[in-house]
């Protein structure tokens, strides 16, 4: 399974990098120098706003600060450490073990299985890739949004749903949302159980966003009140 990335605001990993993608140094510099000649979208903290310059610049932060590519930095630290068996930058090579999209490329530049996606988010949860401290603090919402429901996280979109649980209080829902063409997907985190779910799908004639929001949707309804 190929993981894309939707336009959203907050794809950390998604954007950063890919292994056949890289900026010469040169590049970067060329890129630092003419970002400054760019009109601003908005003024520093009235709204979110997804920056892809801004985590291009840090994909070669993490490279230059580890002595190691991206791809062989999310090797070492992320894949390994959360036991991604089948998670790589590059296209498997043996292509008989799933489905890959025939499309150019992934814009996350990753290939995953929905096993590996759980897996990663269970080691989210039990804080496996960082201390408890930082876990939490990770999944906090970092700004709201003109909308009551929606909030704004780093990397996360979190929804905010009400009236799910027995006693009406809100549970707040992790999510990543990502699509290429008509593939797309949502990986969440409810950290209020514990859970993790993991929907792909395809769809659609430009994309299938609004069907896996739909079965989400109708997901966590049925689902919530079981768990509660």
């Amino acid at each position: 399974m190929c993981l894309p990335v939707h336009g959203t605001v907050g794809h950390q990993l998604a954007s950063s990098p890919s292994a056949d993608s890289q900026l010469s140094a040169d590049k970067h510099l060329d890129l630092l120098t003419n970002s400054g000649r760019q009109s601003r979208v908005y003024d520093p903290f009235p709204t979110p706003v997804y920056s892809s310059v801004g985590f291009d610049i840090l994909g070669k932060l993490v490279e230059n600060v580890n002595g190691k590519s991206y791809s062989e930095y999310l090797q070492d630290s992320v894949f390994q450490t959360a036991k991604l068996n089948r998670t790589s930058v590059e296209i498997p090579g043996d292509q008989s073990i799933g489905f890959i999209p025939a499309v150019p490329g992934c814009s996350g530049a990753m290939y995953s299985s929905n096993n590996d996606i759980l897996s990663f988010r269970a080691s989210i949860l039990s804080s496996e890739l960082f201390t408890l401290e930082r876990t939490r603090a990770w999944l906090k919402p970092r700004s709201s949004t003109s909308s009551s429901g929606p909030y704004v996280g780093g990397p996360w979109e979190v929804a905010r749903g009400a009236n799910l649980a027995s006693d009406g209080r809100n549970i707040d829902f992790y999510t990543k949302t990502g699509n290429q063409y008509d593939y797309t997907n949502v990986l969440v985190l409810v950290p209020d159980y514990d859970l993790v779910i993991a929907i792909n799908l395809v769809g659609g004639v430009h994309s299938s966003l609004p069907e896996i929001e739909a079965l989400f949707s109708a997901l966590v309804k049925a689902l919530i009140p079981v768990v509660d």
